[in-house]
């Protein structure tokens, strides 16, 4: 459509639509398809963007084992004794 208006008296307009033919090629309706597209992409950026970043917190107490009150008791020993070649050693903690 093409509209018109005419100021007729101060506040008051006549408007005039008339139709003007179009004719639309492939190109334009290849370029029409084009930015729609873009525009569905940006729309679907915007709202897929997250509304804030996340956020990360100190790691809360595991599972509430309870805390050693003493260091830990332990035997420890090993020993090698091989009469053909005269090794014989070992060691023992406790």
């Amino acid at each position: 459509y093409d509209v018109t208006a005419q100021k007729v008296e101060p506040g008051v307009y006549k408007l005039d639509a008339s139709l003007r033919e179009h004719q639309f090629d492939s190109s334009s309706i290849t370029n029409m398809y084009f930015k729609a597209l873009v525009l569905v992409a940006v729309v679907v950026a915007t709202l897929a963007r997250p509304d804030s970043p996340p956020t990360y917190n100190a790691p809360t107490a595991g599972y509430g084992a309870p805390s050693p009150v003493a260091p830990a008791q332990y035997d420890f020993n090993w020993a090698v004794q091989d009469d053909l070649s005269g090794n014989d050693f070992g060691h023992q903690e406790s």
